[in-house]
């Protein structure tokens, strides 16, 4: 059952990373990577959590890669709403 589990776990990554890749590309990434480790960067200098606290900083992470994950998902749709541009995917036929 674990490894049912575990394998379900890896497609469902690698169609999330998939998507992701190809919605936003390389640069996308790395500029949303690079906007929300800015965040993380201020939040630590603020004093906000403190940095010996490794479970938080785990979750954090983990937040960050789940909002990178969540644009890539849907950086499509919001595309199409700020711009009224339609993918070659969404044309009725």
């Amino acid at each position: 059952m674990m490894g049912l589990t575990g394998l379900t776990i890896i497609i469902a990554w690698a169609i999330y990373i998939r998507a992701t890749l190809r919605s936003l590309g390389l640069i996308g990434i790395s500029l949303a990577l690079a906007f929300f480790a800015s965040v993380f960067w201020l939040i630590i200098d603020w004093g906000l959590i403190a940095t010996d606290n490794v479970t938080v900083l785990i979750y954090i992470v983990q937040t960050i890669l789940c909002f990178i994950l969540a644009i890539g998902l849907s950086w499509s749709h919001i595309r199409r709403r700020m711009s009224g541009q339609v993918d070659a995917d969404d044309v009725d036929q």
